[in-house]
């Protein structure tokens, strides 16, 4: 009957007529047969399933089915459940569980009590006799029965057990009660064995559906922003199963990806992947490794096991016949059900059709029900806290991670309340899940009662025992203190509650459990992990604290004596700290506002309470001195590392380099010893104690080796020529550095070979690594070392070139780039005074000192370079005499000098460990550059990259990959240098230049803003967040790619070695842990430091956030009239040259002219220029130096004024200008706002308004732009053009005149040629743009109409449609945009070409001097820059001007609905507001008729009622009278005038409405009130809340009138937003008042107070009530019932009630409906009863 995966067979099954469910005349269509074929390899169905219920049940559902899968299924449970029995329900402990009396109790009805221990243990031994019948499948029905009931008796009787996997048991072993699992290897079956082992599908069905719940429902719940954020499971990572991904992507990111992302993917995909027969087999197997994963990550019992043992239902329903014995042939199984069916005739009978209907009637209830229980916690609002619900049927496994520091129980004595004791909150139960739930808490709390009163009753007739509850009269208080999901410590519930009182009802919010602080949680990645980092590195026993509380409570603290340096820090609020309980001390409170800290003593209590209107947060951090000395006591502190000795050879080098020195008269007083250490190699360590203060060494001067040895060598001034160093070195000096690298490699001096013999042989600085490991090093490694490469070779040529011809080659390179490294590494800096006083008194002279490039302060120190670096250690250097007292020696011919080079500490040096000085605040690439190794989270460091590495991520970004950036923005960096200094500091902090450097290439498009960007404070960083993060990304996948390259060599150099290291550290540290404080590199004052950092640290939270699939349409056209390019110019002209402001006028003529000076000056930059170099060549033998000199220098200091003028001049033009343009376009901006409120209604309707938004955003820009471009960019740039040209004509002639122009002319009519083309691709993109945007705004709008109709992928997929029309347009511009920039290039580059081509011509002619050349090239770079510009300001302008054609069109579309000219206003008054409809039609566009020859007449100071069915146009009436439309024939009479003739606004305002949906502003009720009449004052505004029964409702709140409403008024109820609508009106004061069914939507009461509320309103004024419900309307004056587009019926409740018609059919329908309702509430309560 069925085939290998379980399909339908080709014969007919089921009930007669089944089978012609899905006939068809003729052959079935290809998509039928598609369908088909698909539904049976990924279901084993067709759509003959569901082509009706009848087939569903009898073809689908009860079609038979082999058995041997469900029976394995079966025989697992009971397994599993056998097991589980004594293990996770208490089996095994019924003593410890069930046999204390005292203990506290959790069911689910608080009146459930255990039975006694015996009948417990009956009860669970019964419940694992049922679990082995199930496994053996004996006697089935009543084994699971007996298992069900006992199961779930033990799970309601104690709520602080339930987890997701107890409940999954119960619902599985309650689905197989109704299964035939026993049909097949079974004793049962052995016993009675049945005709047939197959069983329907429903029983399969029914279990994988289950477990469909379990994941998909899981996933769902995993979709929240807690789980994709990473805060519910930290640190899982660190587990071993998590080992292989940890390696690879790390710590931080295993927790991210691997624990949380794919965990919610694989919860709401696996069991599609299950279904789908291609993908089962690989869904299998991740199954399988998931849940043996979390078999060794949590202690979950059998819950993996049942999953695993449930996943053969998804494969072949016969699988364990092909194991344990022969299939059963579909022949057999179809022959099988042919005889069943003919035993039971062709027609079935009624009885067992029904039967059937009934089964899956109920089957499809439990599925709805399984979908709806996990999110009904809206219902069971009494069991919520912090989450929804009960940590059970919600399926939110592991979503929430709690930690609770504190359980106070406090119970008060009600008859003398100073009479307080305190509970061990584990008195009376062993878990704490009851301090999560008010109604645990409640259970708990009456608990405790009943056990003081227990032992009350034992010992009040025993007055030695007598205790203090004697008589109990108590009240309980719980302070429990959680945290959830890695927040601030904060209160469950309200401490001053007393809980035995406290009211909770199971559908009803508790208001004693108290709101988690949100507005906190976002400073979990920011403020709460920094402050940890920070407190955790003071020692391995400090921690810290974080707590958050409400304003008015009070946190009672005690400060253990165990702890010490605990300080009290508040982070956001304002707290009163009061020291101790004491009275006196008390009175010591001080107040602590943000950042202030207070100490905190020891073994006192204190109290901190929270005092304004705002929460507060604050951390203790302290010390554990207990846990201190344990880990002494214990070894587990840490050990200082022994210093290791030195080879027997290397401990005799430094002997005799001591002895070298002690020559030299040191005196080692300090006690420095030289060893080897295991972090470090060698280093210096002290064998005495050394106190802060003290001198670390005192070496001889005379011991060091600076430039007063090289200038007292006679040797080594001999290989120099000192005629060479006159000529040469004039102009290029040497270095310090490279003379004594030289120096190094040449010296002779005997007495140097001890110090010679120390040095190093070789370094592991990345510059001595080979070629094939450089291939693998970063690029700013690699420009770093090219620069170092040029210093060595540079400072060699330079001293090569000056020494006579026999020491030419003495020197081999690679020798001095030793010796380089060596001064590099080991000197020591002096004072450049005392050094130049000490060479003035040498007997020769000095030597070198003219010649050097820099500072004689550098010397080797021998001995004293075995210090090594740790960053922040203070030490000071200093010599030993002032350079006074150096001179005074000097001149007493006192040789050698008394003179030491000290070095002092700060620290305290105890024996035995190493003693470090600081070489200065270096990032670990520095000191890998300069020294050779790094520095383990090292404070000062921070990640560099180039300008080439961000070239280098856009050609690795997929979404930058086609970006290209135009080459004004490089230049633009590149010379004002802020290409340099880009870095990454710690917790991903930018520098301010690379924060620039994103902003110009990829955020700011408008490149005359560049300067604006880069100079002013640190750019917005919201823009470049995305971008910065995926830099980082790829830093680090740079990083990995060096490391794995490294690691695949065969042998590296102890360079490669230490950059190796290094970047293993920089990515562990990036990914695992914090980098150390924050410290912030950006520019500017301090407070735009302080507001770069805050940014910061709120933008780079890595937390993403997804887009929801949207619907709606585009913004579309308007039917305005079209608006050209020139249009939109000459409009924004009236804007800038507005004939009203003389002011602004001035400005633009300022703004001229300061253009027009710049362009001048820079017109007379090469004219400058050419003039210096003219002189320059004109100088002969016979020239007066001075003379040319000075001439020379007067005009190249004009050229520098001249560039500096247009630079200012530009610069002001901006200032003045700046005004003008933000003028413009706040008119601009808030014309088109008014405009688009004096449009009609159909207008809005059609549009939406995230599209108008849009609109007025993206065309306000594109007028800022607009505008600057048009006044100094377009005109300024032809006149500079006329001007370069011209100048070129006269002074070259016509031919570059005409060169220049032809340059012009090309360049401008491809640019203009393809901008023009590619414009269209813009306009889509911009069209697609605002589709997507329109769907994602309407989609978000309706959020709960999608997920009522389970909507989310077709929501996506139409989604999904618009951003692939903006991909595919995107691409377009892309590509276009590049085509553009090339050709450009390639024009311009031929002209300059050219042009230069013909003036050299001319200079080798005659005809023209080198200064000619020089201002022809200056001109030809003045000509480039506005070509450059015009380019760009050309393709902006157009997409500009694009961007702003929607918007001027907008303020062409003409409103339908208009006043006329010189219109009447309105004459109305209460007595007077008579209205009539006379022969009205109407009917919407694209519409049936509304109304048809409605005629009425409503009397003034009447109350009149419309009602009718729905359609039937009852608020189309309402805008018909507020003329939102208007009628398309008719008239409508207001006091006997025709609205259409009279004043529009008069109309409206003697028309109040009271809408049937109150949408009020995101502000105060005051100011909700207030909206009705602005006018009105404080009074009456009161008032008219009095008369809507609101005053006393406000009253009660905490800020009245200034309570802050929230979006769309959501913080009020429906009657409250109604009522403040009907104040409103009621201050608007109008005589006519409308309510549109404003009751339609509310509850009893509160429909009885509006109406009351309605009754003080209408009184003595003309009102129109619109209504459903027609109880509202019965005490109207007159009721006008709409039918068919007229009025129907007339008259007063009761006369319509007496006539019939549609009005008495309403009225009885509502009626019915009512009693109906009552009696079924009325049944319930007696059935309760």
């Amino acid at each position: 009957m069925t085939t290998k995966e379980g399909a339908l067979p080709p014969e007919n099954f089921g009930p007669k007529g089944s089978s012609e469910c899905c006939a068809q005349d003729g052959p079935p269509s290809r998509l039928r047969v598609r369908v088909d074929s698909f539904l049976r390899i990924a279901t084993g169905h067709d759509v003959c399933c569901v082509a009706s219920f009848d087939a569903f049940v009898h073809r689908c559902m009860y079609r038979r089915v082999d058995g041997a899968a469900l029976a394995v299924a079966r025989i697992f449970f009971g397994l599993c459940m056998l097991i589980d029995i004594p293990e996770e329900r208490g089996g095994g402990d019924l003593d410890l569980r069930w046999g204390e009396p005292r203990d506290c109790r959790f069911p689910l009805v608080h009146s459930m009590q255990p039975l006694s221990l015996p009948k417990m243990g009956i009860v669970y031994g019964l419940m694992w006799l049922g679990a082995a019948g199930i496994m053996l499948g004996y006697r089935f029905r009543l084994s699971t029965a007996t298992f069900i009931g006992t199961y779930w008796y033990i799970f309601l009787l104690d709520k602080s057990a339930w987890n997701n996997h107890s409940y999954l048991y119960g619902l599985l072993g309650s689905i197989f009660l109704f299964t035939d699992a026993h049909r097949c290897w079974s004793i049962d079956a052995i016993r009675d064995p049945p005709t047939e082992q197959t069983v329907p599908f429903w029983n399969y069905f029914i279990l994988k559906y289950q477990f469909f719940v379990l994941y998909f429902v899981a996933g769902l719940k995993k979709l929240s922003r807690e789980w994709l954020s990473g805060y519910a499971m930290t640190n899982l990572s660190y587990h071993w199963v998590f080992y292989p991904f940890r390696v690879v992507l790390g710590p931080k990111l295993t927790d991210l990806l691997i624990v949380h992302w794919f965990g919610c993917l694989f919860d709401t995909t696996v069991v599609f992947f299950l279904v789908y027969r291609p993908t089962r087999r690989l869904a299998t197997v991740f199954a399988s490794a998931f849940h043996l994963m979390n078999l060794r990550l949590f202690h979950i019992g059998m819950f993996p096991w049942v999953c695993l043992t449930q996943l053969p239902l998804y494969y072949s329903f016969s699988w364990p016949r092909k194991i344990f014995g022969t299939p059963v042939s579909e022949t057999d199984h179809a022959q099988m059900d042919t005889r069943q069916n003919e035993r039971k005739g062709g027609n079935k009978s009624d009885r067992n059709r029904r039967h059937r209907k009934w089964t899956m009637v109920a089957m499809l209830a439990y599925c709805c029900l399984q979908l709806f229980l996990p999110y009904s916690h809206f219902l069971t609002k009494g069991y919520n806290n912090w989450t929804n619900g009960l940590y059970g049927y919600s399926w939110d496994m592991m979503v929430h991670a709690w930690d609770t520091i504190m359980i106070g129980i406090r119970v008060v004595d009600q008859q003398d309340p100073k009479r307080v004791h305190y509970i061990e909150p584990y008195a009376f139960t062993d878990n704490d899940r009851w301090t999560k739930h008010a109604d645990m808490a409640l259970q708990f709390a009456h608990c405790i009662e009943r056990n003081i009163q227990h032992e009350s009753r034992k010992k009040w007739n025993n007055p030695v025992h007598h205790t203090a509850f004697a008589q109990p009269n108590v009240s309980i208080y719980f302070d429990i203190w959680c945290s959830m999901n890695g927040r601030f410590q904060q209160r469950m519930f309200d401490p001053n509650v007393d809980i035995l009182r406290a009211p909770w009802a199971p559908f009803d919010a508790v208001e004693w459990v108290l709101p988690l602080l949100h507005q906190f949680s976002g400073l979990r990645d920011t403020l709460i992990r920094r402050k940890t980092d920070e407190v955790l590195s003071w020692s391995n026993h400090s921690d810290v604290l974080f707590i958050a509380d409400f304003p008015g409570l009070t946190l009672r603290n005690y400060v253990a004596d165990d702890l010490y340096n605990v300080s009290l820090t508040v982070l956001k609020g304002t707290v009163r700290f009061v020291p101790a309980q004491d009275e006196q001390i008390a009175s010591r409170s001080q107040i602590l506002a943000p950042g202030q800290s207070t100490s905190l003593s020891v073994g006192s209590f204190h109290a901190i309470e929270t005092v304004g209107t705002e929460p507060s947060c604050y951390m203790y951090t302290y010390v554990n001195r207990t846990k201190e000395l344990e880990a002494v006591r214990d070894g587990a502190a840490e050990k200082r590392p022994t210093p290791a000795m030195l080879p027997l050879d290397v401990e005799f080098l430094h002997r005799w380099e001591n002895f070298w020195l002690k020559r030299f008269g040191w005196r080692n007083e300090t006690a420095l010893r030289i060893a080897v250490f295991d972090e470090t190699g060698k280093g210096l360590y002290t064998r005495k104690s050394l106190k802060a203060g003290e001198c670390l060494i005192e070496l001889p001067f005379e011991a060091m080796i600076g430039l007063n040895v090289l200038e007292r060598d006679e040797e080594f001034r001999a290989m120099f020529d000192e005629d060479a160093m006159q000529e040469k070195l004039c102009t290029e000096k040497l270095p310090i550095q490279s003379l004594l690298a030289f120096y190094l490699c040449v010296t002779k001096a005997a007495h140097l070979d001890p110090y010679l013999a120390s040095l190093p042989k070789e370094f592991s600085n990345p510059y001595f690594c080979t070629k094939q490991e450089l291939v693998f090093l970063s690029e700013v490694l690699l420009l770093r070392m090219v620069e170092q490469n040029g210093q060595i070779k540079s400072g060699l040529e330079k001293i090569t070139s000056v020494l006579k011809e026999a020491w030419k080659d003495t020197v081999e390179l690679e020798k001095f780039k030793w010796a380089y490294f060596v001064v590099n590494t080991r000197s020591v800096f002096l004072d450049p005074v005392a050094v130049r006083m000490i060479n003035s008194f040498l007997p020769c002279g000095s030597f070198f000192e003219d010649f050097l490039a820099d500072e004689p302060s550098m010397a080797l120190a021998p001995f004293l370079d075995f210090f090594n670096h740790q960053s922040g250690t203070k030490t000071d250097s200093e010599l030993s005499h002032s350079v006074t007292q150096i001179r005074d020696q000097l001149l007493n011919a006192k040789q050698p000098l008394d003179l030491m080079y000290r070095l002092r500490t700060h620290s305290s040096h105890p024996a035995g460990q190493q003693i470090y000085i600081c070489y200065g605040s270096h990032n670990n690439t520095k000191l890998l550059l300069e020294y050779g190794f790094f520095i383990r989270s090292n404070p000062d460091d921070f990640v560099e990259l180039t300008i080439g590495t961000i070239n280098a991520f856009m050609k690795h970004d997929p979404e930058l990959r086609c970006l290209r950036l135009p080459r004004e923005k490089y230049r633009f960096l590149a010379d004002h240098r802020l290409e340099e200094q880009l870095f990454f500091v710690v917790d991903d902090l930018l520098s301010h230049n690379l924060a620039v450097c994103l902003t110009v290439l990829f955020v700011e498009r408008n490149i005359h803003h560049m300067k604006s960007v880069a100079f002013a404070a640190t750019p917005p960083l919201e823009p470049i967040r995305a971008i910065a993060l995926r830099l980082l990304d790829f830093l680090l996948l740079e990083i990995d790619q060096s490391v794995q390259g490294l690691n695949k060599l065969p042998q590296l150099h102890a360079s490669a070695v230490a950059i190796s290291n290094w970047y293993n550290d920089k990515r562990k540290r990036r990914q695992a842990e914090s980098w150390g404080r924050i410290r912030s590199y950006s520019s500017g004052t301090g407070k735009n430091q302080q507001a770069t950092e805050n940014a910061l640290l709120n933008i780079f939270q890595k937390k993403k956030k997804g887009h929801h699939p949207a619907s709606g349409e585009s913004i579309g056209t308007y039917d305005g009239p079209a608006i050209t390019a020139t249009d939109m110019i000459k409009a924004m002209a009236t804007y800038i040259w507005p004939k009203d402001d003389a002011m602004v006028r001035k400005r633009v003529l300022i703004s001229l002219s300061l253009l027009g000076g710049a362009k001048v000056l820079n017109v007379c930059v090469p004219f400058l220029f050419k003039m210096g170099v003219d002189n320059l060549n004109l100088l002969s033998m016979d020239t007066v130096p001075q003379a040319a000199s000075a001439l020379t220098i007067s005009v190249l200091l004009g050229y520098g004024i001249a560039r500096a003028g247009a630079a200012g001049f530009n610069e002001l033009r901006n200032a003045v200008f700046a005004r003008v343009a933000q003028h413009s376009i706040r008119k601009i901006a808030t014309n088109v706002f008014l405009h688009l409120h004096n449009l009609d209604l159909q207008f809005h309707l059609s549009k939406q308004t995230g599209a108008l938004s849009k609109t007025i955003d993206r065309g306000s820009r594109g007028i800022n732009f607009v505008l600057t471009a048009m006044v100094f960019n377009i005109v300024p740039t032809m006149f500079e053009l006329a001007l370069v040209s011209s100048i070129l004509g006269l002074k070259c002639g016509m031919a570059y005149a005409a060169l220049s122009m032809g340059c012009v002319g090309v360049y401008s009519a491809y640019t203009l040629a393809v901008t023009q083309w590619r414009t269209k691709f813009r306009i889509y993109m911009n069209q697609a743009e605002n589709e997507a945007g329109n769907k994602a705004v309407d989609s978000l709008i309706n959020y709960e109409t999608v997920k009522y109709f389970n909507n989310e992928q077709y929501e996506a997929n139409r989604y999904d449609q618009v951003l692939k029309k903006y991909e595919e347009a995107s691409l377009k511009t892309s590509t276009s945009l590049a085509l553009l920039n090339f050709g450009q290039n390639a024009i311009f580059s031929v002209a300059l070409s050219a042009i230069m081509v013909m003036a050299a011509n001319e200079i080798a002619q005659g005809r023209m001097t080198v200064g000619d050349l020089v201002m022809v090239n200056g001109l030809l770079f003045q000509l480039s820059i506005p070509l450059g510009f015009l380019g760009s300001v050309y393709r902006e302008v157009r997409q500009a001007l694009l961007d702003m054609r929607t918007m001027f069109t907008l303020m062409g579309v003409q409103s339908a609905i208009q006043s006329r000219a010189n219109a009447p206003l309105l004459d109305v008054g209460r007595d007077t507001a008579s209205i009539e409809f006379r022969n009205v039609s109407f009917r919407y566009a694209q519409s049936n008729d509304i109304f048809k020859d409605l005629s009425f007449t409503i009397p003034a100071g009447k109350k009149i009622a419309i009602v009718g069915g729905s359609g039937s146009g009852k608020s189309s009436m309402v805008r018909l009278l507020y003329r939102f439309f208007e009628p398309t024939s008719g008239e409508i009479l207001i006091n006997g005038q025709n609205i259409r003739e009279v004043d529009l606004q008069s109309l409206r305002r003697a028309i109040a409405v009271v809408p049937q949906d109150s949408v009020l502003f995101h502000d105060t009720i005051r100011h909700n009130i207030h909206y009705g009449d602005l006018s009105k004052p404080q009074e009456q505004l009161e008032n008219a809340a009095r008369m809507a029964d609101l005053h006393d409702s406000i009253l009660q709140w905490p800020k009245q009138y200034d309570t802050q409403v929230g979006e769309r008024g959501l913080k009020l109820s429906g009657g409250e937003k109604q009522r403040v609508a009907i104040a409103r009106a009621i201050l608007k004061n109008s005589p006519i008042l409308i309510f549109d069914e404003a009751t339609s939507s509310l509850d009893s009461i509160t429909e009885h107070n509006i109406l009351q509320a309605l009754a003080r309103a209408t009184d003595n004024r003309t009102s129109i009530c619109i209504a459903h419900r027609l109880s509202t309307v019965m005490d109207a004056d007159e009721i006008l019932v709409l039918e068919n587009g007229r009025v129907g019926q007339r008259g007063t409740h009761d006369q319509l009630l007496r006539s019939g018609g549609l009005y008495m059919k309403l009225w009885d329908t509502q009626n019915r409906l009512y009693n109906i309702g009552s009696k079924k509430e009325k049944t319930g309560d007696e059935e309760t009863q």
